[in-house]
């Protein structure tokens, strides 16, 4: 797989990715898929990319809000217009195995982002479901508190809720990232 190297702490990252998975630094290089071979048999590693690309894909999803901010007080309506307006879009492929379904909005000013990880058989995987939980908190964490798109979700205390489930609907794992964790 072609990689890109993330200018400001080093880590390797997939053409692909907008933002480091490592630090959260926007990369600069051009977003080109790299050729899939459907024979070869994923990795668990392959699952963490996609759900890192699906946690990226929602971090710059803010810029939509932002039009939508004028009062305080407006928040909850303002992101329910932000998920109906991002919901058109939806459902889409962010890469071979993960598709982003649609968001919701739930009390306490939380966005939830609903994903399907499209993988042949989820359960071979199922062991290494809290792992790659484990592994994708504290990077949804750094691109929460250091991406640009995320200012908006900083500054209006906004949590943001990933779930997914497998290609048959059948619950994989959640998490919660609340504004406290990006400040």
């Amino acid at each position: 797989m072609d990689k890109q190297h993330c200018e400001k702490c080093g880590t390797d990252n997939l053409l692909s990715t907008k933002y480091c998975i490592g630090c959260g630094y926007e990369l600069l290089k051009p977003v080109i898929k790299p050729a899939r071979n459907k024979l070869k048999k994923k990795q668990p590693l392959a699952i963490i990319i996609g759900i890192v690309a699906g946690a990226t894909l929602s971090a710059n999803m803010p810029a939509i809000i932002n039009k939508y901010f004028s009062k305080k007080d407006l928040i909850d309506k303002a992101l329910v217009e932000y998920a109906n307006e991002y919901n058109k879009s939806l459902p889409m492929m962010l890469d071979a195995d993960t598709r982003m379904d649609n968001i919701i909005v739930l009390p306490n000013k939380t966005i939830m982002y609903n994903y399907t990880l499209i993988i042949a058989d989820i359960k071979q995987y199922m062991p290494d479901t809290l792992s790659i939980k484990e592994y994708m908190i504290p990077r949804c964490i750094n691109i929460g508190k250091t991406s640009p798109d995320m200012k908006m979700f900083r500054e209006k205390d906004i949590n943001q809720r990933y779930y997914y489930k497998d290609k048959n609907g059948a619950y994989i794992f959640s998490f919660t990232i609340t504004s406290d964790q990006i400040k």
